[in-house]
Order: structure tokens, then C-alpha cells, then sequence
């Protein structure tokens, strides 16, 4: 049994506007606050918060939406009024704003609530509450998405929304136990959603509460072997940049980062052992994350990824999201180059980089930690996949010419200080499907020897 809201467009497309403007499905976060909106405008009643309260309880919805490719979102740049009352309208300058929008083959979106442990009781108990809530809801994330909003208890949502739809939908699942394996991330509202939403209104802050939950489309997983990179946090970039430049880009985001760390910050953060020296542990990697391997690809970096090791302790992670919050710019040979919260671009898309493949070609060079001896290139890719924990490939080639789309020559690329050996494009082939980011050799935490997975190439 499942307590299912049924959330249909009065239009024929998704709009949003800013940095994440690009997100559909809409995140179960936006539902959430649409029926908070709900309950505000009942007045607050005891019954309505009852009904929200008891929904945070539930596990994360599945979501069923209609099948639309990426590569039919559109986007434009309107420019509107800055709200500055002291200046005369003459003198106002237009401020930009992007906005986005993606044609719908089906106006139907589902939120579907699993109820478990003898949830079904209480979801009959407040479903009329729930029902009148919904009811009350106009819009979803922003007033151009006019939406109906349904409540309803259905044994199976997939065969309801087929029915209501008449056409099957996307299925995306939560994969909350297993972290990493999902093909988006979604926001989800947390435990305590209602109170908390309340005190952030009163305090006049706009962000949402809210906690990532991976989702994939069901299926059997593939086997594969998993990354051995753990949290992953991604900041854009204003202006974007060559990806000639990408080394140079992560080693001055790493020295702004490391200046923002407090002292005595672990040494998975900094990346320097008890004395000083290079940490020879794996430890924090600044990964350029560039616009490649389509055929719209330009080669120019649009933002940083910042990884963790698998298994690092999330009080070793708290530093490094302050010292992110307080990251504004990098400072790049004179050039200040400003740091953002990530948008809804493919190249800046974990599942992106993450995808299991067994086939992987090099985005920036490979420099290989062992001099390739007597041409045997197998021997050196083996020795670096070791050294960077993860498996043996079954085949590597060098190549003279980068695979990827958007990708200059290796020779073009500027190392950072430090960094040093043979450097080249290189693909590799695994014996089984291998989860990334795939990085490789020398300079790796600086972005070196990033592969991107062959499987995507062609997507948008």
C-alpha cells in the first residue's frame, strides 16, 4: 500500500529560473513545502499538523514522472529590475536571470509514500486531512508550474499513473542504503520538516530543509566494483575556463581551500602527513569537472568536484563544508574566478562521472606513476589503478589523439607545480563494470588522469 499524491500540470511544460532551475523531476522537498503552504493558509489548524507531522515519518517517496530526455530542456536570459527603491526606475540596471523550461510528453508527476509497519491505519486516519491540504495547492517550486494536487491510497503507483496518464512513466527509487549507486540525487525533507520550515520563515531564510537521497530507475544492479571515492560536493565556476587550465584551477582551489581549513584540520583534508610532507594515505582530490564527450562539447571547465575517501568520518567532512560556505573565489595567475552553488548541467551531474562502465577514456592526461619500461604500457596502467585502489584493467591503450569529444591534446595541458613524468591520453577496459570517478596516476587529487565512463558519451 502506498499514499500516493497525484500532482498534474495545468501546462504543457516544467519552468524554473537561477542555478537550479534545471531540476526535474521536481525534488520531494517542493511538495513538502507546497502543502506547508497549505497548512499556513488553513490557519495552522491541530488537524493539518497532525497529518504533516505524521508524513515526516514515512521513508522516501517513490517518484514517477513522464519520460523526457535532457536534451529538451530550453534556456534563456530575461533581465529584470534589481529591488532597489532608492534609485529612480530610469536608473535601474536590468539584472539577468536565467530561466528554463522542458516540454512535457505527459503532465502527470507521482510522489509515491511506501507504508510500512502498520502504516496504513494511521494513512486512512489522515488522508481526508491530507486530501484538504493538497487540495489547497496552486503551484510546485514556482508560481509558473500551475499544478492540481490529489491524495489518494493505491496498491500499486505505477499502474495508477498509467491509468491517469495513459502512457508509463519514469520510475526513480530511493537507494538510501546504498549511497553513491544512484543515478541523481534528490532533496528530501528531513525529520522535524514542518518545525523547521516554520523557524526558518520567521527568520526570513529562503533555502529549505532538506537531506540528498540517491535514486536510480529499478532494475537489477549490475555487478561492479565500487568506487573507492566516497562524498562528493560540487561548486560551479563564473567565467568557465580551458580545460587546459583544469590542473592549474584545483591547485589554487586548493590553496584558497586549505587557507579557509582550521588549523589542526585533519590530514584527509589538507593532504600533508604528521611532518609536513605529502600524505601518502588517500586524502581530499579537487576534480575540474569540464563539458565533454558530446557532440556539443567545448573543452571549457563549468565547475570543481570535491571527493572524499569511501569511508571517511563525517566529523572529518564538517571543515570541509565550512570552509566551503566561506569559499567565494579562486585567484587563478590575476584572474578571480568565482565560486557558485552547482546547476542542473550534465558536466556538473554526479551520475555523470559515477556511472558503471568497464570502458573508460581519459579526459585530462594520465601521468603515469611508473615509466611505461619497454613499451609495456599494460604494466604501467595495472601499477597506477593499484596505487589508486581500484582494479587491475584488462586492457589500456595510449592514445595519440584524445577519445572524448571537446578534448584538447595532452601536450596543451599545464601541469601544476610538483607534477611530473610521461603524460598522455590513455583508455582503459576493466573486467567488470567499475563505479567511478575513475582517477588515475600522478596528480590525481589535482584532477589529473580523469576518465570519464564510454557508456555516456553520447548523452546529453
Amino acid at each position: 500500500m502506498y499514499l500516493a499524491f497525484f500532482v498534474r500540470y495545468a501546462v504543457g511544460a516544467h519552468r524554473g529560473k537561477g542555478p537550479r532551475g534545471r531540476e526535474f523531476p521536481p525534488h520531494e522537498v517542493r511538495l513538502r513545502a507546497a502543502l506547508v503552504r497549505s497548512w499556513a493558509l488553513e490557519g495552522k489548524p491541530p488537524w493539518a499538523t497532525e497529518a504533516l507531522e505524521w508524513l515526516e515519518t514515512l521513508p522516501a517517496p517513490e517518484v514517477l514522472v513522464p519520460k523526457v530526455p535532457e536534451a529538451h530542456w530550453r534556456s534563456w536570459v530575461a533581465y529584470a529590475p534589481p529591488h532597489d527603491v532608492a534609485a529612480l526606475p530610469a536608473h535601474r540596471k536590468g539584472q539577468p536571470l536565467r530561466h528554463h523550461a522542458l516540454p512535457l510528453p505527459g503532465r502527470l508527476l507521482t510522489y509515491a509514500y511506501p507504508l510500512e509497519n502498520g502504516a496504513s491505519g494511521p494513512a486512512e486516519a489522515h488522508l481526508s486531512a491530507l486530501k484538504r491540504l493538497a487540495g489547497r495547492v496552486t503551484y510546485l517550486g514556482t508560481s509558473r508550474n500551475l499544478v492540481w494536487v490529489d491524495a489518494r491510497l493505491v496498491e500499486d503507483p505505477r499502474a495508477a499513473y498509467q491509468e491517469e496518464a495513459a502512457l508509463g512513466p519514469r520510475v526513480l527509487v530511493p537507494e538510501e542504503a546504498s549511497p553513491g549507486a544512484g543515478d541523481l540525487f534528490m532533496r528530501i525533507a528531513p525529520p522535524g520538516f514542518l518545525r523547521l520550515t516554520e523557524e526558518r520563515f520567521q527568520a526570513r531564510v529562503r533555502e529549505l530543509p532538506h537531506r540528498w537521497v540517491p535514486y536510480r530507475e529499478p532494475g537489477p544492479p549490475s555487478p561492479k566494483t565500487p568506487s573507492p571515492w566516497g562524498a562528493w560536493r560540487v561548486l560551479a565556476i563564473e567565467p568557465s575556463l580551458p580545460l587546459e587550465w583544469a590542473p592549474l584551477l584545483a591547485h589554487a582551489a586548493r590553496r584558497a581551500l586549505l587557507s579557509l581549513l582550521p588549523p589542526g584540520a585533519p590530514p584527509v583534508l589538507t593532504g600533508h602527513g604528521e611532518e609536513g610532507g605529502p600524505l601518502k594515505a588517500p586524502h581530499l582530490a579537487l576534480v575540474p569537472l569540464p563539458n565533454v564527450g558530446h557532440r556539443h562539447g567545448d573543452g571549457r571547465v563549468l565547475g570543481l568536484a570535491f571527493l572524499l575517501p569511501k569511508g571517511v568520518d563525517k566529523a572529518a567532512e564538517l571543515p570541509l563544508l565550512e570552509a566551503l560556505l566561506r569559499l567565494q573565489e579562486v585567484r587563478l595567475e590575476g584572474l578571480a574566478v568565482r565560486v557558485l552553488p552547482p546547476d542542473g548541467r550534465w558536466a556538473l551531474a554526479e551520475r555523470r562521472w559515477r556511472r558503471p562502465a568497464r570502458r573508460f577514456a581519459s579526459v585530462t592526461p594520465l601521468v603515469f606513476d611508473r615509466y611505461p619500461k619497454r613499451g609495456d604500457f599494460l604494466a604501467a596502467f595495472r601499477f597506477s589503478a593499484r596505487v589508486a585502489g581500484l582494479p587491475e584493467p584488462e586492457e589500456g591503450w595510449v592514445l595519440p589523439y584524445p577519445r572524448l569529444w571537446g578534448v584538447p591534446l595532452s601536450r596543451h595541458f599545464r601541469l601544476p607545480p610538483g607534477v611530473e613524468g610521461y603524460a598522455a591520453h590513455a583508455e582503459v577496459l576493466f573486467p567488470e563494470p567499475v563505479s567511478g570517478p575513475i582517477l588515475l596516476g600522478r596528480g590525481r587529487y589535482l584532477g589529473l588522469g580523469l576518465f570519464a565512463p564510454l557508456e555516456v558519451e553520447d548523452e546529453p
